[in-house]
């Protein structure tokens, strides 16, 4: 018994006739009688009464065309919730990122995606770690780029790179004359110190500084990698901050250089796990592949070195 023996008896029964079937269906009669001819055969009895060159539906043809109708209507549905599914969001992609990934990053991978998905709409929104986190779970986010977070069944983590975070400064700071910063360069320095929140912390940082012994200056402290950034240009101290946003930066008066030992964090994409992961979410994760291949964070040929 075949869906398409199904749909010519659905349809005879529909029309009254093999011919009128048949044209609905875009093939001959013959091939129409010989559907019916074979769907009879698989189940073992006749649908139609022949008699005069005309068909009848039989009492089993009746019993069996009330049952075809309902197993179709499942069939329709199937096919509508598979065309949902495949268009699902397919014009549109809402992303949450980092405020660190939302200047050159997430622009940049725009870029890049457009060059084949023009007309697509995409819509970014910024938030901390810990709010992308949630959003993920309860919102209807296709996509975030973060650092990595807490692991949880309903989220799917796939890692990008491992960022080598970088010595931030003024321009003309003492510093600027070093070709590399190591720990003991920040003792006593105006330091702006990184707050930890939610799932995230800077442990790496903390440790730092703790198993050097070294005593920063510690005057002003941040959540947010565009207010860290911010207040170096404004002159109020250095820090040691994400890599990724230094190319906007350092246009203005900012300049920085690599710190050792490296501190590193992972950044991942994230796609929540009960949802159907998009044609758009996985092109975009590979653009974002692409693009952190073609653009070197600063400094990697140092600590590909170290």
């Amino acid at each position: 018994m075949q869906i398409r023996q199904l749909e010519m008896f659905r349809l005879t029964m529909k029309y009254g006739t093999i011919s009128a079937a048949a044209r609905v269906m875009n093939i001959s009669q013959p091939s129409a009688s010989r559907l019916i001819a074979d769907l009879e055969s698989s189940i073992g009895f006749l649908l139609f009464i022949r008699a005069k060159g005309r068909i009848h539906p039989s009492p089993e043809g009746i019993k069996f065309y009330q049952e075809v109708e309902r197993s179709f209507g499942v069939l329709v549905g199937l096919e509508r919730f598979a065309e949902l599914i495949k268009t699902e969001r397919s014009d549109s992609l809402r992303i949450a990122v980092t405020p660190a990934l939302s200047t050159i990053f997430a622009p940049n991978i725009i870029k890049l995606f457009r060059q084949d998905y023009p007309s697509a709409r995409i819509s970014i929104v910024a938030h901390s770690p810990g709010i992308i986190f949630d959003i993920l779970q309860t919102d209807d986010i296709d996509l975030a780029f973060s650092n990595i977070m807490v692991n949880l069944p309903s989220i799917t983590e796939e890692v990008l790179i491992e960022a080598n975070f970088i010595c931030v400064m003024p321009k003309g700071h003492r510093l600027e004359n070093k070709r590399i910063i190591v720990p003991q360069d920040l003792e006593g320095e105006e330091f702006i110190d990184l707050v930890g929140e939610g799932t995230v912390a800077w442990q790496q940082h903390d440790d730092m500084l703790s198993k050097n012994n070294v005593k920063p200056n510690i005057l002003y402290s941040t959540q947010r990698a565009p207010t860290a950034y911010g207040m170096v240009e404004a002159g109020l101290g250095i820090g040691i901050f994400e890599p990724f946003s230094y190319a906007a930066w350092s246009k203005s008066n900012v300049t920085a250089r690599p710190f050792l030992p490296k501190l590193s964090y992972c950044y991942a994409a994230y796609y929540p796990s009960n949802r159907i992961r998009s044609e758009f979410a996985r092109a975009f994760v590979t653009y974002a592949k692409q693009y952190l291949a073609n653009n070197p964070l600063p400094f990697a040929d140092i600590y590909a070195a170290n």
